[in-house]
C-alpha cells in the first residue's frame, strides 16, 4: 500500500524545487542557438576566403615561375601536335594575322586557320602584290596599277579604285587605307574608306622634289587619326630630308590641310623607315638613329638614339626597338634591342643571315629558309634548329606552341 504522506511529500518537494529553479525560457534559447550557429558560420565563411585568397596567391604564383621557367627554358626538338598538308603553290607567302595565316600569291589571297583549313579566300590577277596588315584588316594592293582589296576576319569587304598608280599602302585597325601614288613625276597621298561610298576620298596631299617633297614612307597610326610621311625635298640644290605629321582629329581641323608638325633635324639623313609602334608613339628610322616622337595632339620629339654603323633592317612591336647592323669585324651582322625609353638591352652578334624576325614574349624569333634562332633579351640562345623542311612562317601560339606553314603543309608543333 502506498504511503500517502510520503506521496503529498514527494509532490510538495518537487513544486518546491519548480520555484526554485523556474522553467527555461525556451524562446531564448533558440535566440541564443541561433546567434551561436551564425556566429560559426561567419567564422567559417571568413575562414573559406583566407583559404581561398590563399590558394588563389598558390595558383598565381604557380603560373608566374611556370611562365617564367618557359621564358627561360632552352629547347632542343620539337613534337608535332597536328599537321596538314596544302597545295604548293608557287611563290605564296605567309604573314600572321591574328590567330589566323595569310597566304598570298600572283593569283589570290585566303586566309587559313592553323590546321590549314580555308577560312576565306579571294582570287585576283596582281603581278607586284603589297600586303599590310593592322588588327583585323588586311589589304592587297598592285603595286604599279589601280586596285586595293580590302579584307578584315569575315572576309572580302571591298575594292577601292585608284586614278593614279600606287607605290605603297597603309591600313588601320578599322579599315582606312592611306595610299601612296605617283603619275609624271608628282606623287598624291590620298586617304580611303572602304565604307564610305558617298566620301570614298578622305583625304589628298600633292607633293613633288622640289615643292613639299617626295614621299619616302608613311605610317599610318592604328587608329587611323594621324599620318606620317618622311620625304625627300630638293632645297638650294640640296637634297634633304623632312618629316610631317598630319592629324585628322578635331585638333587637325585648327591647321591647314592638318598638317600640324613638321620637323627637318633630320634634313642630312635619309630616313627610310617610319612606324607608329602604338596611337601616339612614333618611330622614325634613319640612317644613323632612331629617333622617337610623342603625338597625342601635336608631336613632339622625345629623343634619339645614336648608331653606331649602317642600318641594315628594324623591326619593332609597341614596347620594342630591334636594329640589325653589319659587324665591321666579322662576315656577319649584330643584333641591338632597345626600349622606347632609348636604353639598349641586348648587342648580339648573328652568325646567319635571318629574313624574317620578330619579338615573342622578351625574346627574339629569327628564322630564314631552314633554320630558326629564338634568342631571350638575356642573351641566352634558347632555341637553334634547322628544320627538314622549309619555313614560310613561324607563329607562336602559346609559350611552347608554334604554327609552321611550310610550301607544302601547315603544322602545330610543340618544342622541349
Amino acid at each position: 500500500m502506498a504511503n500517502i504522506r510520503e506521496k503529498i511529500k514527494e509532490r510538495l518537494s518537487f513544486l518546491k524545487n519548480k520555484k526554485e529553479n523556474p522553467p527555461i525560457n525556451i524562446e531564448s534559447g533558440t535566440e541564443q542557438k541561433k546567434n551561436m550557429i551564425q556566429n560559426i558560420k561567419e567564422f567559417w565563411q571568413g575562414k573559406k576566403k583566407i583559404f581561398l585568397l590563399a590558394g588563389i596567391a598558390i595558383i598565381l604564383l604557380a603560373v608566374g615561375v611556370y611562365r617564367y621557367y618557359l621564358t627561360k627554358k632552352v629547347f632542343t626538338e620539337y613534337n608535332t601536335i597536328s599537321i596538314s598538308e596544302t597545295a604548293d603553290i608557287a611563290n605564296s607567302e605567309y604573314l600572321a594575322f591574328g590567330e589566323y595565316l595569310i597566304r598570298y600569291t600572283l593569283d589570290g589571297i585566303s586566309c587559313l586557320d592553323k590546321k590549314g583549313s580555308l577560312i576565306w579566300g579571294q582570287a585576283y590577277e596582281i603581278k607586284a602584290p603589297i600586303v599590310d596588315i593592322c588588327g583585323d584588316y588586311v589589304t592587297v594592293a598592285a603595286q604599279r596599277e589601280n586596285s586595293i582589296y580590302v579584307f578584315n576576319k569575315s572576309g572580302f569587304q571591298g575594292e577601292i579604285s585608284t586614278l593614279y598608280p600606287i607605290i605603297d599602302i597603309k591600313v588601320a585597325r578599322q579599315g582606312v587605307v592611306a595610299v601612296v601614288m605617283e603619275e609624271s613625276g608628282t606623287s598624291y597621298i590620298k586617304m580611303y574608306d572602304v565604307y564610305d561610298v558617298g566620301d570614298e576620298e578622305l583625304i589628298t596631299i600633292k607633293s613633288d622634289l622640289e615643292g613639299r617633297g617626295y614621299p619616302f614612307a608613311i605610317a599610318l597610326s592604328p587608329d587611323g587619326k594621324k599620318l606620317v610621311i618622311s620625304s625627300l625635298n630638293l632645297t638650294n640644290n640640296k637634297i634633304e630630308n623632312m618629316i610631317e605629321f598630319y592629324n585628322f582629329s578635331e585638333v587637325g581641323q585648327n591647321y591647314e590641310e592638318k598638317l600640324v608638325g613638321t620637323f627637318s633635324e633630320f634634313a642630312d639623313s635619309l630616313i627610310p623607315e617610319v612606324a607608329f609602334i602604338n596611337d601616339t608613339t612614333v618611330c622614325a628610322f634613319t640612317e644613323d638613329q632612331i629617333a622617337i616622337f610623342y603625338i597625342k595632339e601635336i608631336p613632339e620629339l622625345l629623343l634619339t638614339i645614336p648608331l653606331e654603323g649602317e642600318v641594315k633592317s628594324v623591326f619593332y612591336d609597341n614596347k620594342y626597338l630591334g636594329i640589325i647592323m653589319p659587324d665591321n669585324e666579322s662576315a656577319f651582322d649584330s643584333l641591338f634591342i632597345y626600349d622606347i625609353n632609348g636604353n639598349c638591352i641586348l648587342e648580339k652578334q648573328l652568325y646567319q643571315d635571318f629574313k624574317n624576325i620578330y619579338f615573342w614574349e622578351n625574346n627574339v624569333v629569327l628564322y630564314n629558309s631552314y633554320t630558326c634562332q629564338i634568342i631571350g633579351f638575356d642573351g641566352t640562345i634558347r632555341l637553334d634548329y634547322t628544320f627538314d623542311n622549309d619555313i614560310a612562317l613561324l607563329k607562336p601560339v602559346s609559350y611552347t606552341n608554334f604554327v609552321w606553314a611550310s610550301s607544302s603543309f601547315i603544322s602545330e608543333i610543340h618544342l622541349k
